[in-house]
């Protein structure tokens, strides 16, 4: 069973984690080490350690929403980044749940951290081809106005052009026949 949930983390990429708050000693699975670039013989987890593998941008809110779930026994449920020993930042979705003792006061808090760095790019690239298609739609659009006012206004302009010629043809035409004998010409 051990060595099945071990296998079953490195694909799904979930490392599941264990913080004994009274003591501050977590345990961490080995697909969480792999997660955070550490070998499990070299590195002892606690929460200082694991807040220095925070990127600088997301200390605050990790400590924040840490501090809110023991305060309140509640779930905790966010994402985060980290900066690994390479330098490579991964970004995390933590899901999280208190134990309190019978007092109501925590007693430690467990949970998983997946790595989601991949879907998010994903995710990310989706978002800007999308933003991108849409100003491409939008220029398309207003091209195609623009050629329909164009081809309205030079069909307005030739066709206006050659109905003024046309009346003037037709008030000169109609001017020379008046004197015309024949009444079907002078009505034609």
């Amino acid at each position: 069973s051990e060595s099945q949930l071990a296998e079953a983390q490195r694909l799904a990429r979930v490392g599941s984690w264990n913080w004994d708050i009274r003591m501050n000693g977590i345990t961490w699975s080995e697909e969480l080490y792999r997660v955070y670039g550490v070998d499990p013989q070299e590195f002892t987890p606690t929460l200082d350690t694991f807040m220095r593998f925070l990127h600088p941008e997301d200390i605050q809110f990790v400590a924040r929403e840490i501090d809110t779930a023991v305060k309140n026994l509640g779930p905790l449920d966010y994402q985060f980044r980290i900066v690994r020993g390479d330098g490579e930042v991964r970004i995390l979705h933590s899901r999280a749940k208190v134990v309190a003792d019978e007092q109501g006061l925590p007693l430690k808090m467990y949970g998983a951290a997946q790595d989601v760095t991949e879907r998010v790019l994903a995710a990310n690239q989706l978002k800007r081809s999308n933003e991108k298609l849409r100003a491409l739609a939008a220029r398309l659009q207003s091209v195609r106005e623009e050629e329909s006012l164009r081809i309205a206004r030079e069909i307005h302009d030739e066709l206006g052009g050659a109905m003024t010629g046309l009346k003037m043809d037709l008030a000169w035409v109609n001017k020379r026949i008046r004197d015309a004998s024949n009444e079907s010409v002078r009505q034609k």
